[in-house]
Formats: structure tokens, C-alpha cells, sequence
């Protein structure tokens, strides 16, 4: 609780009246109305992207009306409750339409139930608070307010060498894939990586992409090769303020003609000279930053927040 002084009378700032709300408790008008306000460019606090990624199962804290949401998803890891950052959500967080101290941040964790033995949220990068429990998350960004050829600046000379190779090569961006196709390539080059995804994942996946795509806070674009192969293709999560490169694969003919490369500088080419950013979406996996690196992007850092009831990580 705030406290001040003015012509000698003692002012006091009432506490933020928090409620824990269920999901079927929640107004989804005047909770994604504050979402859509907020300004970060982010989708991952819809409503509908949330009962997508985590299955309906997400709670919330609410101030004042909703005038101030903390969401969180939860479920249970080997039969233990505990709240977690869903996959293919980087970023939630304290979403508000005042200003949130440090004083009312501590508020909310105050408010997170006790029953949860494991507890793992990641603030979005306007949320930058003091806690212990804290560690810092990378996140690359492009601004694209700029002229490409102004943009073209910031690229490495490797960069530049690979995106003269792709068109000498001929590398195209031509029809996007469907939503199906994209998930099958992307799958199998996960596979090729040791990464094997569940078919719920997938599911989840490709009603996320679709519902994106049907509400135009997605799309799809791919890249081919002269004679019509197909080489690499991203899936964008697109809003006014940001471009998200949330799913991106090349095979190894597209990795051999960096049509990646071409294909995200191509995208670049045609947002710049908005107010926009290029988000790449991580990382602080070291090879990753440093093809993000290579476009001159600069790291967008949020906190990502973790307690353990456990004396130990024993469900880790």
C-alpha cells in the first residue's frame, strides 16, 4: 500500500482488489478489449489463443474491472498441479491499462493460489520488476520503421553473401502453403533434429495456425526454389506493432540456397517503413542469437519467473 504526504494530511492508496477468476468466469469482451489495448503486439493473452494452447485450462487474476489481468495456464506433471508457459506462448504477464508498481507486482504473486507446487510464467518485456526468483529471457527484435535499404545496413556481411547466393540461385516466394502442408514439412525436419512432437501437439498447433490465419493474426509464407520446390516457410503471427516468426523450417536444399535467410529479408522488404518490429522470437540458445544477430537485431530481454514449493526440482 502506497503512502504520502500533502499539506500535512496522510494520504493512503487503497490495495489493488484482486479476484482469482476461472476461465468460464471470465469476460472475454472486456478481457480481450485490455489485450488488444495493451500495445505489446503480442497475441499470446487472447482469450482464444490461450483456451487454444492450454486446452481451456488457464485461470486469471483480475483488478479493478480489468483494468489489470494476469493470466496463467495450468495442469498437472506426474498428478502434481502446477502452472506453467505453454508451448509456442513466450510471452504473458501483467497486462494493464495504468501504470503497476513494484509494490502491486508483489501483489499478484501474493495472489497466485498456494496450491500449485510448481510455478513457471513469463512476463512480457514491458514488465520489468524486481524479484529473486527471476532470469532474464532473450528475445531478438527488428525495428522495421526504417527504409530496407536502411534496414540492409544492420546485415552481416555473411548474411549479405548467403541472400546474393539464394538469388543467384533463383529462390522465389510464391503461393504459401496451407496450414496441413506446413505442419507436415515443419514435423519432419523436428524429426530430423531429434525433436519428435506429439499428435496433440500438433493438433493444437494446426487449430492455432488456423484460427490465427481466419482472425488475420497469422499467415503462412514459403519460398521455392527455380524449378518449383519447395525450400522453407514460416508461419507469422502478424498485429499492427509486430511480426512474430513463431514457426519456421527449411529442408536441407533450402538450407544449401539460405532460403530462410532470403525469405525473412524478403519479409522484412515488405513491412519496412512501418511501425513495426520484426520479432524472431528467442533466443538465448546461442546459434539461434547469432543468426538473429546477423539482421542486426537487438535483445528485447523479458523475465521469466519460476518457484518451486520442492526443496529440490524433483519434477523437473
Amino acid at each position: 500500500m502506497a503512502v504520502w504526504f500533502s499539506h500535512c494530511h496522510l494520504y493512503f492508496q487503497p490495495a489493488m482488489q484482486i479476484q482469482l477468476l476461472k476461465r468460464s468466469e471470465i469476460d472475454v469482451e472486456k478481457w480481450d478489449a485490455l489485450v488488444e489495448s495493451y500495445g505489446n503486439g503480442f497475441p499470446y493473452s487472447f482469450s482464444w489463443y490461450l483456451d487454444i494452447v492450454a486446452q481451456k485450462q488457464w485461470s486469471a487474476l483480475i483488478a479493478d474491472d480489468y483494468s489489470t489481468i494476469l493470466p496463467f495456464c495450468w495442469n498437472r506433471k506426474f498428478g502434481i498441479p502446477q502452472i506453467y508457459q505453454p508451448f509456442f506462448t513466450q510471452q504473458l504477464g501483467i497486462i494493464s491499462n495504468q501504470t503497476i508498481s513494484q509494490e502491486d507486482f508483489q501483489e499478484f504473486l501474493e495472489a497466485i493460489p498456494s496450491k500449485y507446487w510448481r510455478v513457471q510464467i513469463s512476463f512480457n518485456f514491458k514488465n520489468q520488476y524486481e524479484h529473486q526468483n527471476f532470469r532474464e529471457r532473450a528475445n531478438h527484435c527488428l525495428p522495421l520503421s526504417h527504409s530496407f535499404e536502411e534496414i540492409q545496413k544492420k546485415f552481416s556481411k555473411s548474411l549479405k553473401r548467403n541472400l546474393k547466393r539464394a538469388k543467384e540461385l533463383g529462390v522465389k516466394i510464391k503461393e504459401p502453403l496451407s496450414v496441413e502442408e506446413h505442419l507436415i514439412h515443419f514435423q519432419k525436419e523436428m524429426a530430423i533434429k531429434k525433436v519428435n512432437l506429439s499428435n496433440s501437439q500438433i493438433e493444437i498447433l494446426q487449430q492455432l495456425l488456423t484460427t490465427c490465419i481466419e482472425k488475420k493474426k497469422g499467415l503462412i509464407k514459403t519460398a521455392y526454389s527455380q524449378n518449383g520446390e519447395v525450400l522453407s516457410s514460416t508461419f507469422l503471427l502478424d498485429s499492427p506493432t509486430r511480426i512474430i516468426n513463431l514457426i519456421v523450417w527449411s529442408n536441407l536444399k533450402g538450407k544449401q540456397q539460405s532460403a530462410t535467410h532470403y525469405l525473412l529479408s524478403e519479409i522484412m522488404r515488405a513491412n519496412a517503413n512501418q511501425d513495426k518490429v520484426f520479432d524472431f522470437e528467442g533466443s538465448n540458445i546461442p546459434t539461434i542469437a547469432d543468426f538473429n544477430r546477423k539482421y542486426g537485431a537487438e535483445n528485447e530481454a523479458y523475465l521469466l519467473y519460476e518457484k518451486w514449493k520442492f526443496p529440490i526440482n524433483l519434477i523437473k
